[in-house]
């Protein structure tokens, strides 16, 4: 380890274990670490990071299941469809089921190559002098584990608009003569 590093991770860890502490305190003080504990032992560890999401991923899925052929498999049953079984609750909140339910294999496999593409961009121009590429995989990664976690990520129709801005911003290249007048 180098003198930088220590100066960098030690405060850093101090400060992660300070934050657990103070978060673990307060949520003895308010009553709710009982309950969190409750979760976990009840529905599993899942259930308390995907806030019972997993448990609307199940239904949606069986669901599909039930009423989906090879075709829907391929292409999805829509909004619509889904809507035919379930009346009230018919998304799961978590973007790889919904949009598999929805646009099927195809759709799913569009928006994993998309995201590959901006993803390998970003990170090939990050050791460039390129301004946007860190905050770009920063907003990637911190925007690839919503949209497990919380969804409503690549579903959102403001979202996902600014986000392809923001990618986009990875494929602007800089000329000799731009950087010179600049």
């Amino acid at each position: 380890l180098t003198s930088l590093k220590i100066k960098v991770f030690i405060p850093m860890l101090v400060a992660l274990i300070a934050v657990v502490v103070f978060i673990s305190q307060l949520l003895q003080a308010v009553g709710l670490y009982e309950k969190f504990v409750w979760i976990v032992q009840e529905k599993g560890v899942l259930t308390l990071i995907l806030s019972g999401r997993d448990e609307f991923a199940r239904l949606v899925l069986d669901g599909f299941q039930l009423m989906a052929s090879t075709f829907n498999y391929f292409f999805g049953i829509g909004t619509s469809g889904i809507s035919e079984i379930y009346s009230v609750k018919y998304k799961a909140e978590i973007d790889p089921i919904d949009i598999f339910v929805v646009f099927g294999m195809v759709g799913l496999i569009v928006c994993a190559v998309s995201l590959v593409a901006m993803n390998i961009e970003a990170f090939r121009k990050i050791r460039t002098p390129h301004f946007f590429a860190p905050a770009i995989v920063a907003v990637n990664l911190v925007f690839l584990v919503l949209i497990f976690v919380s969804g409503h990520i690549l579903y959102s129709g403001m979202l996902g608009m600014l986000w392809g801005m923001l990618n986009s911003l990875a494929f602007i290249h800089r000329t000799q003569e731009d950087i010179n007048h600049a």
